[in-house]
Protein backbone atom coordinates (compact mmCIF):
# COMPACT_ATOMS: atom_id res chain seq x y z
CA UNK A 1 0.00 0.00 0.00
CA UNK A 2 2.71 2.44 0.92
CA UNK A 3 4.43 1.81 -3.01
CA UNK A 4 0.84 2.75 -4.45
CA UNK A 5 0.46 5.75 -2.09
CA UNK A 6 4.27 6.91 -3.29
CA UNK A 7 3.26 6.37 -6.62
CA UNK A 8 0.06 8.33 -6.87
CA UNK A 9 1.79 11.25 -5.12
CA UNK A 10 4.24 11.55 -7.38
CA UNK A 11 2.28 10.72 -9.90
CA UNK A 12 0.45 13.92 -8.74
CA UNK A 13 3.55 15.83 -8.61
CA UNK A 14 4.74 14.80 -12.25
CA UNK A 15 1.47 15.68 -14.09
CA UNK A 16 1.55 19.49 -11.72
CA UNK A 17 4.45 20.17 -14.15
CA UNK A 18 2.67 21.14 -16.84
CA UNK A 19 5.25 23.87 -19.07
CA UNK A 20 2.87 26.86 -18.37
CA UNK A 21 3.87 26.39 -15.10
CA UNK A 22 7.18 25.34 -14.90
CA UNK A 23 8.20 28.44 -16.65
CA UNK A 24 6.13 30.95 -14.70
CA UNK A 25 6.89 29.68 -11.28
CA UNK A 26 7.70 32.54 -9.24
CA UNK A 27 10.36 30.32 -7.74
CA UNK A 28 12.08 29.53 -10.96
CA UNK A 29 12.73 26.38 -12.32
CA UNK A 30 15.11 23.29 -12.39
CA UNK A 31 16.84 20.70 -15.01
CA UNK A 32 16.72 17.24 -14.48
CA UNK A 33 18.99 14.33 -16.12
CA UNK A 34 16.47 13.05 -18.74
CA UNK A 35 17.71 9.43 -18.08
CA UNK A 36 16.82 9.76 -14.68
CA UNK A 37 13.48 11.39 -15.59
CA UNK A 38 12.50 8.42 -17.95
CA UNK A 39 13.05 6.32 -15.36
CA UNK A 40 10.55 7.94 -12.74
CA UNK A 41 8.07 8.48 -15.73
CA UNK A 42 8.27 4.88 -15.92
CA UNK A 43 7.19 4.19 -11.66
CA UNK A 44 4.92 6.51 -11.67
CA UNK A 45 3.07 5.90 -14.72
CA UNK A 46 2.73 1.93 -13.52
CA UNK A 47 5.11 0.42 -16.25
CA UNK A 48 7.56 -0.31 -13.74
CA UNK A 49 7.47 -1.88 -9.94
CA UNK A 50 9.88 0.18 -7.91
CA UNK A 51 11.06 3.36 -7.86
CA UNK A 52 14.10 4.23 -9.79
CA UNK A 53 16.93 4.10 -6.29
CA UNK A 54 19.41 2.87 -8.17
CA UNK A 55 19.14 5.89 -10.91
CA UNK A 56 20.91 9.05 -9.91
CA UNK A 57 20.22 12.48 -10.87
CA UNK A 58 23.25 13.20 -12.13
CA UNK A 59 23.67 17.42 -12.55
CA UNK A 60 27.17 16.86 -11.86
CA UNK A 61 27.89 15.20 -15.27
CA UNK A 62 25.92 17.77 -17.38
CA UNK A 63 27.43 20.92 -15.34
CA UNK A 64 31.28 19.22 -15.88
CA UNK A 65 30.26 18.60 -19.67
CA UNK A 66 29.18 22.13 -19.63
CA UNK A 67 32.52 23.76 -18.64
CA UNK A 68 34.56 21.52 -20.12
CA UNK A 69 32.92 22.55 -23.68
CA UNK A 70 32.03 26.00 -22.77
CA UNK A 71 30.22 27.96 -25.62
CA UNK A 72 30.02 24.75 -27.83
CA UNK A 73 28.38 23.54 -25.23
CA UNK A 74 26.83 19.99 -26.61
CA UNK A 75 24.01 19.17 -23.93
CA UNK A 76 21.43 18.52 -25.99
CA UNK A 77 17.66 20.36 -24.79
CA UNK A 78 14.73 21.14 -26.65
CA UNK A 79 11.56 21.26 -24.71
CA UNK A 80 9.33 20.40 -27.95
CA UNK A 81 11.02 17.33 -28.77
CA UNK A 82 11.90 15.09 -25.34
CA UNK A 83 13.61 12.32 -26.77
CA UNK A 84 16.30 14.41 -27.77
CA UNK A 85 17.22 15.80 -25.05
CA UNK A 86 19.89 15.52 -21.99
CA UNK A 87 17.77 17.41 -19.54
CA UNK A 88 13.98 18.39 -18.50
CA UNK A 89 12.36 20.99 -17.03
CA UNK A 90 10.76 20.19 -13.34
CA UNK A 91 9.36 22.85 -11.07
CA UNK A 92 11.00 23.89 -8.42
CA UNK A 93 8.67 22.44 -6.14
CA UNK A 94 9.36 18.50 -7.88
CA UNK A 95 13.44 19.75 -7.12
CA UNK A 96 12.96 19.56 -3.65
CA UNK A 97 10.78 16.50 -3.56
CA UNK A 98 13.34 14.69 -5.69
CA UNK A 99 16.36 15.61 -4.08
CA UNK A 100 14.59 14.47 -0.43
CA UNK A 101 13.64 11.04 -2.08
CA UNK A 102 16.01 10.44 -4.33
CA UNK A 103 20.08 10.08 -4.84
CA UNK A 104 21.30 13.32 -6.59
CA UNK A 105 25.16 14.15 -7.60
CA UNK A 106 26.21 17.47 -7.42
CA UNK A 107 24.34 20.71 -7.27
CA UNK A 108 21.25 21.71 -8.96
CA UNK A 109 21.19 23.30 -12.54
CA UNK A 110 18.44 25.78 -12.16
CA UNK A 111 16.80 29.00 -13.86
CA UNK A 112 15.05 31.66 -11.71
CA UNK A 113 14.76 35.37 -11.21
CA UNK A 114 19.22 35.38 -10.58
CA UNK A 115 19.53 33.71 -14.34
CA UNK A 116 21.01 29.82 -15.00
CA UNK A 117 22.82 28.52 -11.81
Amino acid sequence: MRLRSRRQHERWLRWQDTPTRVVTCPRGFCFVSARFMWEWERFVEGWRTDPPLEEKINCDVAQTQAAALGPSLDLRFDPFLPETTDLLMVSTETWEYLLQTYSVAGPKISKGKDGLS
